[in-house]
């Protein structure tokens, strides 16, 4: 069965080589794709666990907005948001 999905392959390979080759490059591009985000998630999901108890850690955040003499607001953010 897979001899013949090789088979199949080959054949549309050199039928059709253009449609063959957006196909290959589409799919590389994915697989090229899913693994620079799959290491970036990685990345930043293992971020601050070499600390000891890093599940009992907390990070602070704080938000505030100020205005001014003709009421025009501005917001200021420090930490993750």
């Amino acid at each position: 069965m897979l001899l013949n999905y090789f088979k199949l392959a080959i054949r549309l390979l050199l039928r059709n080589p253009f449609f063959t080759f957006i196909n290959i490059f589409g799919l590389s591009l994915g697989f090229a794709a899913f693994i620079v985000l799959w290491q970036y998630t990685t990345n930043e999901l293992s971020t601050d666990q070499f600390h000891d108890d890093f599940k009992n850690k907390a990070r602070l955040a704080f938000s505030w907005t100020t205005r001014d003499n003709r009421g025009n607001a501005s917001e200021a953010h420090i930490g993750p948001f």
